[in-house]
C-alpha cells in the first residue's frame, strides 16, 4: 500500500507564502513524484482567492489541495486558532474519504488537531518542529513571559503525543531531547529547489549588468525580510564599512519590503552601489546567480542556535558562500569547517574581514564547493532515505496497522 499523506497547514495564507512554498508545497511535489499520494489543506483570505490557489498548487506541483476562505485578517494567537479549528472541521469529512496514512502538520497549533485526523483514521501523525516557538515570544510582546511559558507547555504536549517528530537540526533535535526526553526526531534540513535555485552563468552575466558590477568586482548580498533578528541594522552598517573601505564591491538587497531599506540606503553616500529589489520567490535566484557571497547575521540566542534557515541553502545553491555569525543552527560549525562561510569574530573589525574574504584569489572555487555541498546535503533527493524513513515510503507497516 502506497503511502498517502495529507499536509495539513491551515497557519499560513496559502497564496503568495514563500515559506509555505519552499518548505510545505516543495517537499508535497517531491513525494508526489516518487509515488506518494498527497493532500494538501490549507486556509486563504477569501473564497476566490482559494479556488485560484487550488488550481496553481494542482497544476504546478501535480498534488492534490483543498483551501478555505477562512484567513483571518488579523493573524493573532485567537485568530489562528480560531482558523485552525474551522479548517479541521471543514476539512474532515474530504479527509476520511481520501484515506490518509500519515497527517503531517508543522505547528503545535495545526498538531493539536493533526493529531485527531490521524487518529480518526488510523493514520501516524507527524509533528514538522521547525523552530522553539515559546523562545521566540519570550523576546518580544507583551507579556512575553505569561505567553513563552504557556506555548512552552503547548509545544511540549504535542512533541510528546506526536506519533513522529521531523527537525530542521541536530542542535533542534539534541533540545527537545533536553526539553522531553525524546530522541527519535528524523533530522531533514530546509531543502531548496534545484529546479528553481541553482547556478545560471546566463543569468550571472544579466543581473551583473543590471547590479553595474565590473569583473573585479565582489557583490554582496542580504536576502530575507525586516524582522528584528534579522540584524537588518547592523548588516546595512556592515555595508557601508565595507562601502568606505574598498571600490570593488557591491551591495544587492532582496527583500518583500524594499521601503524598509530605501531610506537608509538613499542617504548613504555609496548608494549607487545598491540594489534593491522585491521579487516573487521563483525569480530570486536570478539575483542571486549575480551576486557573489550571501550574508546572514543573527543574535546568538536559542531560537538561532536550532534554526535552519531556507536562504542558507539558497544562497548555497546559487554557489554564494556565506559571511554569517555564529549560533546559526548547524551551519555555523559545518560551513567554516568546510572554507565554504566566514565565520566572523564580533570582537574585531568586521569590514576588514568580510575584504579579505571576498579578495581570497581562490574565490571561484568557494563558489563552486558552496554550490557542491549544497547539491549534496540541502536538496529533497540528497535526504530522500530521511524522507522514505519519515513517511514509510514504500513500507507495508502501516498497511498491518490498518489491518490490526
Amino acid at each position: 500500500m502506497r503511502s498517502r499523506v495529507v499536509f495539513f497547514v491551515p497557519e499560513w495564507p496559502a497564496s503568495n507564502s514563500s515559506v509555505l512554498e519552499s518548505q510545505v508545497l516543495v517537499v508535497a511535489g517531491f513525494l508526489s513524484r516518487r509515488g506518494v499520494t498527497c493532500l494538501f489543506i490549507g486556509t486563504d483570505r477569501s473564497n476566490p482567492e482559494a479556488r485560484r490557489t487550488e488550481l496553481h498548487i494542482q497544476n504546478t506541483y501535480g498534488i492534490q489541495a483543498r483551501i478555505f476562505g477562512l484567513y483571518a485578517a488579523r493573524p493573532n494567537a485567537l485568530n489562528l486558532g480560531y482558523t485552525t479549528y474551522k479548517a479541521f472541521t471543514e476539512a474532515r469529512h474530504l479527509i476520511k474519504s481520501f484515506a490518509p496514512t500519515h497527517v503531517y502538520s508543522r505547528s503545535f497549533m495545526a498538531s493539536m488537531f493533526g493529531r485527531h485526523l490521524a487518529k480518526e483514521n488510523n493514520a501516524i501523525s507527524i509533528y514538522d518542529v521547525r523552530g522553539v516557538v515559546s523562545e521566540e515570544c519570550a523576546l518580544a510582546g507583551p507579556l512575553r513571559g505569561v505567553r513563552s511559558w504557556i506555548i512552552n507547555l503547548l509545544e511540549s504536549h504535542e512533541m510528546t503525543h506526536a506519533a513522529r517528530l521531523a527537525t530542521v537540526s541536530e542542535k533542534l533535535a539534541r533540545h527537545i531531547d533536553h526539553q522531553i526526553g525524546r530522541a527519535c526526531a528524523v533530522v531533514i534540513p530546509s531543502c531548496y529547489d534545484p529546479e528553481r535555485f541553482s547556478v545560471d552563468r546566463s543569468w550571472r552575466k544579466t543581473m551583473r549588468r543590471e547590479m553595474r558590477a565590473g569583473d573585479k568586482d565582489r557583490v554582496l548580498c542580504y536576502s530575507g525580510g525586516t524582522a528584528p533578528w534579522q540584524r537588518i541594522e547592523e548588516i546595512l552598517m556592515l555595508f557601508e564599512q565595507v562601502a568606505h573601505l574598498t571600490q570593488h564591491v557591491r551591495f544587492v538587497v532582496l527583500t518583500p519590503d524594499p521601503d524598509a531599506f530605501s531610506g537608509t540606503i538613499a542617504s548613504s553616500p555609496h548608494c549607487d552601489r545598491y540594489v534593491v529589489k522585491s521579487c516573487p520567490h521563483h525569480q530570486v535566484a536570478r539575483y542571486l546567480s549575480g551576486c557573489d557571497a550571501g550574508i546572514i547575521m543573527r543574535y546568538d540566542t536559542v531560537v538561532n542556535n536550532v534554526a535552519s534557515p531556507i536562504k542558507v541553502a539558497e544562497y548555497l545553491a546559487c554557489g554564494l558562500p556565506l559571511v554569517m555569525t555564529k549560533g546559526i543552527g548547524d551551519y555555523s560549525d559545518d560551513l567554516p569547517k568546510r572554507d565554504i562561510g566566514l565565520l566572523l569574530d564580533e570582537t574585531a573589525d568586521l569590514a576588514e574581514q568580510v575584504i579579505r574574504f571576498l579578495a581570497r584569489p581562490d574565490f571561484d572555487l568557494l563558489r563552486a564547493c558552496a554550490s557542491r555541498y549544497a547539491v549534496e546535503h540541502l536538496t529533497l533527493e540528497a535526504n530522500w532515505s530521511r524522507y522514505r524513513y519519515l513517511y514509510e515510503i514504500d513500507s507495508e507497516s502501516h498497511l498491518e496497522r490498518r489491518r490490526a
